[in-house]
């Protein structure tokens, strides 16, 4: 028996249920800088270096076609309802980055170029949306972004971004132990190896997230945020 028929029968346990509740969520999108999503650089740049970069083509068709548009999508209405955006980036705060933790002073995840860093065109943040730089694969351990959005009474998040197994899997995680409950976007999500990446998801399921897809989020937002508008006027 596969590990979701095992927890959808309670063993060892099941994610409760749960709705997404106005003025107590947010949108945090991981690591959709152009490093990790642009042909140009990071990933690719070393494929092509290896003369492999046909083994990346389905990452970066899904990223294309698929993460991005829909993070799209996705964030257009978090902006429209004012629910809060986060940003999450990898970023160091010394120049040198010897503030950054070992395994990404390992990678040299620093030495290229600053460019690759920036998040993509399509998903830039605007004025008033936060943006953390974390020196490690898991944005709570190595930015403050439990007490932003405790101070801005958030309690449930809505994930997606890239690595699928690598940050975004520490992101839930670290996010469901710390008590946020958490809707992983499957189709907001990649990874190199799309094995990784389904396994991954199949083991986060009702386990520290319940996997949703980008239209049903929309559509539990359309129908929930305008009510909960409508009970605040009366």
């Amino acid at each position: 028996m596969d590990h979701l028929k095992l927890r959808e029968l309670g063993i060892p346990g099941c994610l409760p249920e749960f709705s997404l509740q106005p003025g107590r969520t947010a949108l945090m999108m991981i690591d959709v800088y152009l490093r990790s999503v642009d042909r140009r650089y990071g990933f690719a740049a070393r494929a092509r270096e290896l003369g492999i970069e046909h083994e990346l083509e389905p990452y970066y068709d899904r990223v294309e076609n698929v993460v991005i548009p829909n993070l799209s999508r996705l964030l257009k209405v978090c902006r429209e309802k004012g629910i809060d955006v986060v940003h999450v980036k990898v970023g160091a705060q010394t120049l040198d980055a010897r503030d950054a933790g070992w395994r990404y002073k390992g990678w040299k995840m620093f030495s290229s170029l600053k460019e690759e860093l920036e998040i993509c065109e399509q998903l830039r943040p605007i004025d008033g949306e936060v943006v953390v730089s974390k020196t490690t694969s898991g944005v709570f351990n190595s930015t403050n972004i439990e007490v932003i959005l405790k101070n801005l009474g958030v309690e449930y998040l809505i994930i997606g971004g890239v690595i699928t197994g690598n940050c975004v899997e520490t992101a839930v995680r670290d996010a469901s132990d710390r008590d946020f409950k958490v809707y992983l976007l499957e189709d907001c999500c990649a990874s190199p190896c799309h094995e990784a990446h389904v396994f991954s998801i199949r083991h986060m399921d009702k386990n520290y997230a319940h996997v949703k897809t980008t239209s049903e989020v929309i559509r539990e937002i359309d129908g929930t945020w305008p009510k909960a508008v409508r009970a605040e006027a009366v």
